[in-house]
């Protein structure tokens, strides 16, 4: 296993991540740049993850005390907020929940919605056994109340645990998600939530081995037929990471295949993970190595046999670190964030666009970090504006900031 660094932006990329995990600029005026709100201190100091918009265009995420070590008697143990849209372009902040460490503690993934306007997500750690959770809060009027669906740790010693990334539905409502320790050889794995009529139950899927993958840290996606698609940040032929495929069979059992094993420089740490275009090819980001800065990279099918192409591969100067991974416009244009580099250093908000099969990099905004610093979660795309978040920096104490960018 290599040694690189926690969080993922101190040295060059996916780091102790995977060491904790198993064992235990100005805008343009054609680019405006808004920062929607600077986190303090005070119950949680640092947004993670994506943030995820309802109907009427709020937003919603997770902050944590990341560098906080006595959550559980502070009883600060991270937060689900809530950015409310109102008149003359302001944003309300409020918080939905707090954290207390038996019901949840380190929120790090991004939250998804249900068809009935209940939110889901995890916890990195609290729980029963203090190895993570997936929660749900509920609304009732201007009251949200939270839900442990599932402490890591419960079903058995086999049991996956300290889940990164936030989860996914399938179209029965089960709920699908990563961990990124624990399993049968403590390389992490896939889990699945299922309704029963007591509470939900949780089985392992997969759990990897280190030469077909370790330490997950990204969310999973369904294609067309069921089957499960995401990457993890490790392991593989050269411990550098795999993209990978989970296929269901009649009798529940899941067999996994991996597409591609990252051999290293501009194909090494896709702590991110994958996205579909509509022909089925996938688009993701490495994240950094030694002699690179991480790149943007689409995996496409031919004669039975998947093929990487490295789209684009940053420079510094055009970004640095892309962990966040990227989305799509209804126009195919991608879009992404890095967490370092651009023209201070402080990250940046990235856009790919393609013509006659090649794409081209643009820089949307240079973070200066007064106006936030180290994005390193992905983007959201809501009424033709993008919206994220970073992990430093701000006009205030320095504790990350939301932001909206309109490309």
């Amino acid at each position: 296993m290599k040694l690189k660094s926690f969080p993922r932006t101190l040295q060059c990329s996916f780091a102790a991540v995977a060491v904790i995990l198993m064992f235990a600029g100005s805008a343009s005026a054609a680019h405006q740049y808004k920062v929607l709100h600077d986190f303090l201190d005070k119950p949680a100091s640092t947004p993670f993850g994506a943030m995820v918009a309802d109907a009427a265009g709020n937003l919603y995420g997770v902050a944590s005390n990341f560098w906080s070590t006595s959550c559980r008697s502070s009883q600060h143990c991270g937060v689900v907020f809530k950015l409310t849209r109102e008149s003359g372009g302001k944003w309300k902040y409020s918080i939905l929940h707090v954290f207390k460490g038996r019901d949840g503690d380190t929120p790090y993934g991004t939250l998804v919605f249900d068809s009935a306007g209940n939110l889901y997500g995890t916890t990195f750690q609290g729980g029963a056994h203090n190895l993570g959770t997936v929660f749900e809060l509920s609304p009732t009027g201007d009251t949200w109340s939270e839900t442990v669906l599932y402490s890591f740790g419960t079903s058995s010693s086999n049991d996956v645990q300290l889940p990164w990334a936030g989860v996914t539905f399938d179209a029965n409502g089960n709920i699908y998600g990563t961990a990124g320790s624990g399993g049968t050889t403590f390389h992490g794995g896939v889990f699945e939530l299922k309704p029963s009529g007591n509470g939900w139950q949780e089985s392992v899927l997969y759990s990897f081995n280190g030469d077909d993958g370790s330490v997950p840290t990204a969310n999973v996606v369904f294609d067309s037929a069921g089957n499960l698609y995401g990457t993890t940040g490790v392991g593989g032929k050269v411990d550098a990471g795999v993209v990978f495929e989970l296929t269901p069979s009649s009798d529940g059992h899941w067999t996994e295949t991996v597409l591609h094993s990252f051999i290293g420089n501009t194909e090494e740490d896709p702590t991110s993970g994958v996205i579909f275009d509509a022909a089925g090819n996938l688009y993701g980001t490495t994240g950094a190595c030694g002699s690179c800065n991480g790149s943007v990279y689409e995996l496409s099918m031919s004669a039975g046999k998947w093929s990487i192409r490295i789209l684009h591969a940053f420079n510094g100067s055009d970004g640095s670190i892309p962990v966040g991974g990227v989305i799509f416009d209804s126009a195919g244009n991608l879009y992404g964030t890095t967490a370092l580099g651009g023209k201070g250093g402080f990250g940046t908000v990235f856009k790919m666009s393609q013509s006659g099969g090649q794409w081209t990099e643009s820089v949307l905004h240079s973070f200066n970090d007064k106006d936030g610093n180290e994005p390193e979660e992905g983007l959201i795309l809501d009424q033709g504006v993008l919206y994220g978040t970073t992990y430093k920096g701000g006009a205030g104490p320095g504790y990350g900031v939301a932001f909206s960018i309109l490309p």
